[in-house]
C-alpha cells in the first residue's frame, strides 16, 4: 500500500506540503499534529450525517424556540446530526450575555472563532436564532443562513443525499497530563475535485446559566452544543490542496491533540468534526461527526 505524509508547516495556518514516506510530528508546545494520506479500497457511502450550526444568544428571546427545534431535529434523527451553537461577537444586545435588573449571565459564552466562522463562511450574522445546515443554500437561492421555520426541511433533505467521503472520528482524554487526542480520518468514496477543509471544534452541553424569554428570565436554563473552542482555522485546514483530485480510495488522516480549558466540564463535552468544500461559493459539507470529548 502505497503511504505518503503531508505536513502543516506555519503556527497560525496548515499548509499541506508532501513528504516523506511516514507523517511528522510537530509539537508547538500544547498543541501537536500529523497527517498522512494513503490510497486504500473504495468504501461504502455511509449514511449523510446533517452539520447544523446555529447562531444564538443569551439575550435574544427568540433563539429558546431554536433551541427546541434542534433538539426536535436531533430526537427525531438519532446519530444523524451534529449541532453546535455559535455565540458571536456581533453588534447588538442579542448576542451578548443577559444582563438585566432581573438577573445576569453568570458566563460569557461568545467566542472569537464562531465569530469569525459566521464573518468567514456565512458573511453576514446581523439577526439571530438564524442556522446553516450543511453550509448549503436553500434550493433556488444562494442563501447559506436560514430561518428556523425552514430548519426541519433543510435537514430532511440533507439527509437523504450519500457522503461523498466518510469521516470517522475519535477522541481519548489523559487525565495525568491533561491532553486530549484526536483522530480523524477522512475516506473518499467517489472522486472530488473541489478544494476541501476540515473543521475541527469542541462544543459543551448542559451549562445552567440565564436565558432571556420574552417575558421573563430564566435564571437555570440548560443550554446545549454550546461552541466553546475551534482547533482548526475558522474556514478549516486545507485537506490535500496540492491533490487536484483525491479519486475514491484516497484516505487522509489527521492527529490532533491539546489541553482542554479549566473551565469546562469534560463529561459533557464534545469534538465535532466537518469535511466541507471551500471552493469558491461551494461551502457545502461532505460529511460530519460528532464523539465524546473523553
Amino acid at each position: 500500500m502505497k503511504k505518503t505524509g503531508l505536513l502543516g508547516i506555519a503556527i497560525g495556518m496548515f499548509f499541506l506540503q508532501s513528504c516523506e514516506e511516514k507523517g511528522v510530528l510537530i509539537d508547538f508546545g500544547k498543541r501537536e499534529f500529523v497527517d498522512t494520506t494513503y490510497t486504500a479500497t473504495v468504501e461504502t457511502p455511509q449514511p449523510r450525517n446533517v452539520f447544523i450550526e446555529e447562531f444564538t444568544g443569551a439575550s435574544c428571546v427568540n433563539c429558546p424556540e431554536g433551541h427546541q427545534t434542534v433538539a426536535a431535529l436531533i430526537k427525531d434523527n438519532p446519530d444523524r446530526v451534529v449541532a453546535t451553537a455559535y455565540h458571536t461577537f456581533n453588534a447588538g444586545s442579542v448576542f451578548k450575555p443577559v444582563h438585566k435588573a432581573e438577573g445576569s449571565s453568570k458566563y460569557d459564552f461568545r467566542d472569537s472563532g464562531a465569530t469569525q466562522i459566521g464573518s468567514a463562511i456565512y458573511i453576514s450574522v446581523s439577526a439571530i436564532p438564524n442556522a446553516g445546515i450543511d453550509r448549503t443554500p436553500l434550493s433556488g437561492t444562494n442563501t447559506l443562513l436560514i430561518g428556523r421555520a425552514q430548519w426541519a426541511s433543510q435537514t430532511a433533505s440533507r439527509l437523504t443525499t450519500k457522503a461523498d467521503a466518510n469521516l470517522y472520528l475519535s477522541s481519548t482524554y489523559d487525565g495525568d497530563k491533561n491532553l486530549v487526542k484526536i483522530n480523524v480520518k477522512v475516506a473518499y468514496t467517489k472522486d472530488i475535485s473541489t478544494k476541501n477543509v476540515l473543521t475541527l471544534g469542541v462544543t459543551e452541553s448542559k451549562i445552567i446559566d440565564a436565558q432571556e424569554f420574552l417575558s421573563y428570565i430564566d435564571m437555570n436554563y440548560e443550554h446545549n452544543h454550546v461552541f466553546r473552542r475551534c482547533l482548526t482555522l475558522p474556514v478549516g485546514n486545507a485537506v490535500l490542496d496540492a491533490m487536484p483530485t483525491k479519486e475514491a480510495g484516497r484516505v487522509y488522516e489527521y492527529n490532533y491533540s491539546f489541553t482542554p480549558s479549566g473551565a469546562w466540564n469534560l463529561e459533557n463535552c464534545y469534538i465535532i468534526a466537518a469535511l466541507s468544500n471551500n471552493d469558491g461559493s461551494n461551502k457545502s459539507v461532505l460529511q460530519a461527526a460528532e464523539v465524546k470529548l473523553k
